[in-house]
């Protein structure tokens, strides 16, 4: 083999990486934008929508139903946990 063979080679292989390269960054991207974009409520929002007192949602947010994150001493409440309350009311 050549050398100009081998840096073919090398070239097309790289380039192939590249493509890999960019697929998994524009992946990380878009979780990334759905991370960022899902909106949070307050406990007494959420107890609001979920038609419940603030202290069942603290309950359920204790017991683990119910996920919650802490930021500058307030919880708040991702609309994807709110959903998955809801979904596993249904009846």
């Amino acid at each position: 083999m050549s050398i100009f063979e081998r840096i073919s080679q090398i070239l097309e292989a790289q380039a192939e990486l590249n493509r890999q390269l960019a697929k998994l960054i524009e992946q990380l991207q878009e979780e990334g934008k759905e991370h960022h974009e899902e909106r949070f409520y307050s406990v007494k929002r959420a107890a609001e929508l979920l038609d419940m007192g603030e202290s069942t949602v603290r309950r359920l947010i204790a017991q683990g139903e119910l996920r919650a994150v802490r930021v500058g001493g307030k919880l708040l409440i991702p609309a994807s946990s709110l959903r998955e309350v809801v979904e596993s009311q249904e009846v």
